[in-house]
């Protein structure tokens, strides 16, 4: 990304970010429309791949508010969830692979954008 774009994308960030009342709530609804156009998310790198090329595709589609709101809410679902795992000691083994996937998608998202 050269700087031209870059210093864009901060001016509409920026934007966004006043504009918008709850970023979260309107991210929850952009990730949900997003989701059924994409093919299931896995949880594992290699297999996400064509999920995550498709994604950038569509985020790229998206309008500057869109793509502020779902970013933050993608950060914040992956903060809490990391957050959630680091302070709680006793995980079954199924909850574990649960945190540990949703983490890994949540991640790979978020560098794509």
């Amino acid at each position: 990304m050269d700087k031209k774009t870059c210093m864009q994308r901060r001016v509409k960030d920026f934007c966004a970010r006043l504009l918008l009342v709850d970023p979260i709530a309107r991210g929850g609804k952009v990730w949900s429309r997003l989701n059924q156009k994409l093919p299931e998310a896995i949880g594992a790198k290699i297999n996400d791949e064509p999920r995550v090329r498709k994604f950038k595709a569509e985020v790229e589609r998206l309008s500057f508010m869109d793509r502020y709101a779902l970013k933050k809410w993608l950060q914040c679902k992956y903060n809490k969830l990391k957050d959630d795992w680091e302070n709680t000691e006793h995980f079954t083994g199924s909850l574990e692979q649960h945190c540990t996937k949703w983490l890994q998608i949540y991640e790979e998202h978020l560098a794509v954008m």
